[in-house]
């Protein structure tokens, strides 16, 4: 018994000395040191996934933008009217057929 102990003492301080080498990463039980520890284990980092880039959709089209083409009048309520003009905005930039007189961005506001 005392041999047996004896023998399990010299191997566990050959693995002391042994673990604190500088070459020890490479050694067979190293890998079971690391997994017995969590706190020496990596956290994983999230991987982003990037979303592809699409163009914003082309709004349909409610009304020509070519030119000055429609008035008040050409419309037979308000709802029509703000829609050609948000449209035009969105395409040419600005008010082209002027249905918003007094710039607050409500065109034909006397229309139903």
């Amino acid at each position: 018994m005392k041999k047996l102990t004896l023998v399990v003492l010299l191997i566990l301080l050959c693995v002391t000395v042994y673990a604190q080498e500088p070459d020890f990463d490479h050694w067979v039980f190293a890998p079971a040191v690391v997994k017995s520890h969590p706190a020496l284990t990596p956290t994983p980092t999230p991987t982003i996934t990037p979303t592809p880039w699409r163009p914003p959709p082309t709004p349909m089209p409610t009304c020509d933008c070519s030119g000055d083409v429609y008035n008040c009048v050409d419309f037979n309520t308000q709802a029509e009217a703000q829609a050609c003009f948000d449209y035009c905005m969105q395409v040419v930039g600005y008010d082209i057929h002027k249905l918003d007189r007094d710039a607050d961005g409500i065109a034909c506001e006397r229309l139903p």
